[in-house]
């Protein structure tokens, strides 16, 4: 009774996830069937016990959503590797009674179900306990093993013979009274065929369009829009796009959000936008790119503005030299890392001469596209950039996100491209809108 297991809490949220991520801290749902046997070591003439094995059952909710598992990490140590990334319905077994040394190790068999089972799980049904079958959650059952010939590699712990029909003991866990922790490397790229699927996986990560359209379509965790609410062009084309650029993202998320804030947030990660768009009102994701003809987009003059409100151009003393972007390096066990941009012709009238800025980009895994990004951030903090207010004649064409070319001879204004921040289209008994 002394063993200590990892809370329990029924206020714990079920994680889900894109991309391959680590659930570092999966939700145990379940434990029990807990059986000890002294362990003993003969001092002078007597065995006295010295501590305990330990057996226990084991139930971790991973996530929501049909999930890979890829390996199985014990105290931050691989114990379980599948080389051969399977789908489906996974019985293993792993034997190492002494990994951490001194009869603390593991020695288990486990099922893990991706999401898509429709039956419930016979160890714990063996056990009296009523369980679903949990269909739409990935989750995993550590247990004894099932055979009736299998002995443990270790002298010092007799294991269990069994048949396949009995109750099954709980899985070898050590000798210490604290369990070690469990991590899983996870892997789920969502399907959509409304979407191109050729598109979803980017290198093992998930492609963000296909992220944000899962989260605004999702019965289970996100909005669960129709189709016919999503502008299905704008995403496949952006799916594309990310697709060449090499541009995915993996992320576990286990608090609460808003569906509108997080699909923003994954759209501020892929350089892109989630709009509505204003004549027939479906949502669109539109990348930000420099990716336009400047002789062929919308002219702005004297001839269709009313007035400009407002003019300016930043300054050496508004910027920074240095970009620096915070992200979860996959490369090093999934710890912080950081890309940077550095622009060194950047100088300034001050006290120090690297002035310096970091942004936060977590779901970003790779240090190549963490540099990239940086460099793409760097724009609005390394250069000067003017910015404007203007009253003009409504172009129904015109949404946030697009680009012009404005010209306005009285400040100087010729063939300045402006990429549109805000707009409001003004009332229906009114041509005139604010850009």
């Amino acid at each position: 009774e002394d063993l200590s297991a990892p809370e329990v809490s029924e206020t714990k949220s079920i994680g889900y996830g894109y991309g391959t991520f680590k659930q570092k801290s999966p939700n145990l749902t379940w434990y029990g069937n807990l059986t000890t046997e002294a362990k003993k070591e003969k001092i002078l003439f007597s065995n006295i016990t010295v501590g305990y094995y330990y057996r226990l059952t084991q139930q971790y909710c991973l996530g929501f959503g049909h999930n890979k598992l890829l390996k199985i990490y014990m105290d931050d140590k691989e114990i379980w590797n599948n080389d051969l990334d399977e789908a489906g319905t996974l019985v293993s077994e792993y034997n190492h009674p002494s990994f951490f040394g001194d009869d603390n190790g593991i020695n288990a068999s486990f099922l893990f179900y991706d999401g898509t089972q429709t039956t419930s799980d016979q160890h714990l049904i063996n056990n009296g306990l009523d369980v679903p079958p949990y269909k739409g959650v990935s989750y995993l059952v550590f247990k004894g093993f099932n055979t009736t010939t299998y002995q443990p590699d270790n002298t010092g712990f007799n294991g269990y013979g069994i048949n396949s029909t009995a109750v099954q003991p709980g899985a070898y866990v050590g000798t210490a009274l604290a369990l070690k922790p469990y991590s899983f490397l996870i892997k789920k790229i969502p399907s959509h065929p409304e979407l191109n699927q050729n598109y979803a996986d980017v290198n093992g990560e998930c492609n963000p369009a296909f992220i944000i359209y899962d989260i605004m379509t999702n019965k289970d965790y996100g909005l669960g829009l129709p189709a016919d609410f999503i502008d299905i062009p704008s995403f496949q084309q952006a799916a594309q796009t990310l697709f060449e650029e090499d541009f995915g993202l993996s992320l576990i998320y286990e608090d609460k959000f808003s569906c509108r804030a997080f699909a923003n947030d994954i759209a501020r990660h892929a350089g892109g936008l989630v709009i509505e768009d204003a004549i027939n009102g479906l949502i669109k994701f539109k990348l930000i790119r420099k990716d336009y003809d400047t002789e062929t987009i919308l002219s702005l003059n004297e001839d269709n503005v009313i007035t400009v409100d407002s003019f300016e151009r930043t300054t050496n003393q508004d910027l920074f030299n240095e970009v620096k972007v915070n992200y979860t390096n996959k490369e090093n066990n999934y710890l912080p890392g950081t890309g940077t941009y550095r622009n060194s012709a950047l100088r300034f009238d001050r006290a120090s001469s690297k002035q310096s800025v970091t942004l936060s980009f977590p779901f970003i895994t790779s240090k190549k596209i963490a540099n990239i990004v940086a460099a793409r951030e760097a724009t609005p903090f390394t250069i000067n950039l003017a910015s404007l207010q203007i009253k003009a004649h409504r172009q129904d064409n015109l949404e946030v996100g697009d680009v012009f070319k404005m010209n306005w001879e009285s400040l100087g204004i010729k063939d300045v491209v402006f990429r549109v921040q805000k707009i409001n289209y003004g009332g229906l008994k009114s041509n005139i809108m604010i850009i």
